[in-house]
């Protein structure tokens, strides 16, 4: 029988992983919603239009939408997971857990 081990001490999130975390889920968020926009389907332009519509002439079904998007939302979502792990790791420092 297995037991689980309790680490005494502080739990900390690891920066680089919440990052590439964040970063992933933002990417799939995206390709989906632009799947959904280029079948013309109503509601993903809002979301896809966060990350192309200031970029590019192109409708937000288009690829080049989907490769100037893909890269803006890869490295936003990296920037909040970032945001996210800092955040998380001070207010366990602060709050002594």
């Amino acid at each position: 029988m297995t037991e689980a081990k309790v680490f005494p001490g502080r739990t900390r999130l690891r920066v680089l992983r919440v990052a590439s975390t964040g970063a992933f889920a933002t990417l799939w968020l995206f390709v989906l919603g632009w799947i959904w926009a280029a079948l013309s389907l109503p509601g993903a332009d809002a979301f896809v239009g966060l990350f192309t519509t200031q970029l590019t002439d192109q409708s937000v079904g288009s690829v080049a939408a989907l490769g100037i998007g893909s890269l803006c939302a890869f490295v936003v979502g990296g920037i909040f997971g970032v945001l996210i792990a800092h955040c998380y790791n001070l207010a366990g420092r602060v709050l002594g857990e």
